[in-house]
């Protein structure tokens, strides 16, 4: 066996601790916006198929939530990926 097989101390998991200069961003979280009325052409499974720019994309409905008046519930990080419009909750 040579000096660098799977063995080896040097390659043994967490030999030099946890990462320190790790921290999570500021922008990154599980904020739920509302954003406009989707366009959902139909449900595939565990997605809702949404027509996005001309463009069907697939949105999990562990994710979505399609309220009654036609908006759409999702975390801000799904509505960022892809370039939904926030809209502001009335009330």
């Amino acid at each position: 066996m040579g000096a660098y097989s799977y063995g080896h101390d040097r390659w043994r998991a967490y030999q030099y601790g946890p990462r320190k200069d790790y921290t999570k961003r500021a922008d990154t979280g599980k904020e739920l916006v509302n954003v406009g009325k989707l366009a959902i052409v139909r449900q595939a499974g565990k997605a809702w198929v949404v027509d996005i720019e001309g463009r069907w994309q697939y949105l999990p409905q562990s994710q979505v939530t399609v309220l009654e008046n036609g908006t759409a519930t999702m975390p801000r990080w799904l509505a960022k990926k892809y370039n939904l419009q926030e809209i502001e909750q009335q009330g």
